[in-house]
């Protein structure tokens, strides 16, 4: 937790889980029963940007901001609290003469006073901002806090609270659900392995998944239950080796043979599944164990085919060939000629989103020309897109011609 946060208006940008407990300037409030929250915009500029640029671990922050109502009657209880702390003062430095039930009656109501203080800035705290897949949304704690809740600890059960349909903080993950919420979202090809230090990473950065407190201990108990026997079937193996090359040494299969990986997401593993775990195994056959398989040479998965299609062995002692998975391109160029501009917001699911599931940390260059026949007033294009986008961070130039 992060006390009195943003009160340079910026929270560092880190991949650890942090709650957010954020300054009383930044304050909202809920009008007239109003859906939006006034003053909500500062809190998502601070959970956007960071710094000169837009934020990279979006999904390890949440921040907790104080309703505008509720703070005040927090401070009007601040300010009683120091009133009785002042009289009590004046009593110890024998300034005030009181008798000594008297001075027991205060002292027992300065201490319910600052019971109810207490009570007070935690049910202050009541609009919690946490990541989702539309970007930042919002929702509302109950009021008021009992007397021994604290705010960080009131936050992390709400948002893992399962009685609120589908939490966001997930202190377990189960094999099933991963593979039949989130595999789909983040394994588009089960052609191809998916490199574990890589998912681990989309567990800091895209607001669609749950946030995971302890990432790889939980990922680790996740793949485990995902090849355990007992199930209707595995739902997939750990190849053990390097994706990019997609050369592999070893095939975990068994429960029991995760415990002998040490590091399962620093690049060395990944998830195979389908046909790809079948040739893998295939070609590993009697070869290389579970265990003792370490060190031996490994598979290659990928290069020339024999004939007819079927997987080509080299000379004895050479490495096995499985058909490549899909090539990866760095750097790609797409066209998109006349474009309707109602047809525009179909680029976002269709085109940005794609390319952010695939990497969320890309970048883009994009040039937009534009015909119009009845025209587009200049101060439209410096007031509203080229400042409205600076805001964002996202710097515009525009030119006529």
């Amino acid at each position: 937790m992060l006390e009195w946060a943003g009160t340079d208006r910026m929270i560092a940008d880190s991949p650890d889980l942090r709650i957010a407990v954020l300054e009383p300037g930044y304050a909202v409030s809920q009008e007239n029963g109003e859906s939006t929250l006034s003053g909500r915009e500062r809190v998502d500029r601070l959970w956007e940007k960071v710094g000169g640029g837009l934020r990279e671990w979006r999904n390890a922050l949440i921040l907790v901001a104080p309703d505008a109502e509720l703070w005040a009657k927090a401070e009007e209880a601040m300010r009683e609290v120091m009133a009785y702390e002042a009289v009590l003062a004046d009593i110890g430095k024998k300034t005030l003469e009181v008798s000594q039930s008297e001075q027991k009656d205060l002292e027992s109501r300065a201490r319910d006073k600052k019971e109810s203080l207490r009570t007070s800035l935690t049910s202050a705290y009541r609009w919690v901002f946490h990541p989702d897949e539309d970007g930042l949304a919002v929702i509302s704690l109950s009021v008021p806090a009992t007397r021994d809740e604290r705010i960080a600890k009131r936050v992390f059960d709400r948002l893992s609270d399962q009685n609120y349909g589908h939490p966001k903080i997930l202190e377990k993950m189960g094999a099933v659900y991963f593979n039949s919420k989130l595999a789909p979202r983040l394994w588009k090809d089960e052609g191809s392995a998916m490199d574990l230090e890589e998912l681990s990473r989309r567990f800091q950065q895209w607001t669609y998944l749950p946030i995971l407190p302890n990432r790889e201990e939980t990922l680790r108990a996740c793949i485990r239950e995902g090849i355990r026997e007992g199930m209707q079937a595995k739902l997939w193996a750990v190849a053990i080796g390097d994706s990019t090359t997609s050369t592999y040494q070893r095939l975990i299969d068994r429960p029991e043979d995760l415990d002998s990986v040490v590091a399962m997401f620093d690049g060395s593993a990944s998830l195979v599944k389908g046909d790809l775990l079948e040739l893998i195994r295939e070609q590993l056959g009697e070869t290389v164990g579970p265990i003792e398989g370490v060190g031996k040479p490994p598979i290659t998965v990928g290069g020339d085919k024999g004939g007819e299609g079927t997987p080509d062995t080299a000379a004895a002692g050479g490495p096995a060939v499985i058909p490549p998975p899909s090539k990866r391109l760095n750097r790609v160029t797409i066209r998109i000629d006349a474009l309707g501009i109602a047809k525009t917001s179909n680029l976002q699911p269709y085109l940005f989103k794609v390319l952010q599931e695939q990497d969320a940390g890309a970048e883009v260059k994009i040039v937009i020309e534009v015909d119009s026949a009845a025209g587009i007033p200049t101060d439209v294009l410096e007031k509203r897109i080229a400042e409205g986008l600076d805001q964002l961070g996202i710097t515009v130039r525009w030119e006529t011609g």
